[in-house]
C-alpha cells in the first residue's frame, strides 16, 4: 500500500472583499492503489465552509526551499 500525503488549505473571501488563505490546516493521506484517503487534522481544528466562493484545496507539500515546513506535524 503506497500513501501520499496533501496538505490541506481553504480560500475565503473576508468582508471587505479580500481573497484569504489558511494553509497547512491538516492532511489529506492518500492510498494510491484503491484511491481512497484519510483526512487527518490537528486536535481542535475543524474545517467548514467560511462563506459564498470558499473553497477547499489539496496539495502536495511545499519543498522547504519554497516556504513549506520540513516534514509533517
Amino acid at each position: 500500500m503506497s500513501r501520499t500525503r496533501l496538505e490541506i488549505s481553504i480560500c475565503y473571501t473576508d468582508a471587505k472583499g479580500v481573497k484569504r488563505y489558511a494553509n497547512r490546516l491538516g492532511n489529506l493521506w492518500l492510498d494510491t492503489e484503491t484511491m481512497r484517503g484519510s483526512i487527518d487534522l490537528p486536535p481542535g481544528m475543524s474545517i467548514g465552509n467560511p462563506g459564498p466562493g470558499a473553497f477547499v484545496n489539496v496539495q502536495p507539500p511545499m519543498p522547504p526551499k519554497d516556504g513549506g515546513e520540513k516534514g509533517g506535524w
